[in-house]
């Protein structure tokens, strides 16, 4: 019987470290998940700024590229437009140059010049200038062929006289005159899209 008894109370004891044991374990395991689980949240908070911050520094640079892409395109759009200004130019000008008996390194001139059906022929140099007579630049010296507008006003000018307007037939006549016996007159044309509407002997 105390045999028994004292099986019985081993047994009670055993049960009861046993259980302590695993209430022991229990605490100890949800200790290790808070603890884990605070690192995770710290790890988490750090990283936080730091992607905030990348966000920041993408958006920097996006902002900083498109600023450069504009300021490209406008640079391109003002190199054209000054592109086309140039072409415009050249497109309609006033050509301007001097008869001379021989070529001239100093100033514009012609050796000959005629019209060839609806073609005004120029041998030797013009200045290309503005309506005020600013020189913009000079052809290369040799042969220039311009084609005659149907509606080109062909004539002189010069002195007190007012302009006189003349026949492509009386204004080769006397320009071919000219030519021969006038060195020192002026002759000057207007040419638009490619085609003269102007022609005039100076003095």
């Amino acid at each position: 019987m105390k045999k028994r008894i004292l099986i019985l109370c081993l047994a009670g004891v055993f049960v009861f470290s046993l259980s302590a044991c695993g209430r022991q374990a229990a605490e100890e395991t949800q200790s290790a998940g808070n603890a884990a689980n605070e690192q995770k949240e710290e790890v988490q908070t750090a990283q936080k700024p730091e992607a905030e911050q990348s966000s920041a520094n993408e958006k920097e640079t996006e902002i900083k590229e498109d600023t450069e892409d504009k300021a490209e395109t406008q640079k391109t759009d003002q190199e054209d437009t000054a592109d086309e200004g140039e072409a415009e130019d050249m497109a309609s000008f006033w050509g301007s140059t001097t008869i001379a008996t021989a070529v001239s390194d100093s100033y514009a001139s012609i050796q000959d010049a005629y019209i060839d059906g609806s073609t005004l022929v120029i041998n030797g140099t013009y200045d290309i200038t503005t309506d005020e007579g600013d020189v913009l630049d000079t052809s290369d010296a040799g042969e220039h062929r311009f084609t005659l507008s149907g509606s080109a006003k062909l004539g002189s000018m010069g002195g007190d006289g007012e302009p006189e307007t003349m026949s492509v037939e009386e204004f080769d006549e006397i320009l071919q005159y000219d030519m021969e016996n006038n060195p020192g007159l002026g002759l000057v044309f207007y040419v638009e899209n490619d085609q003269v509407l102007e022609v005039w002997i100076t003095s």
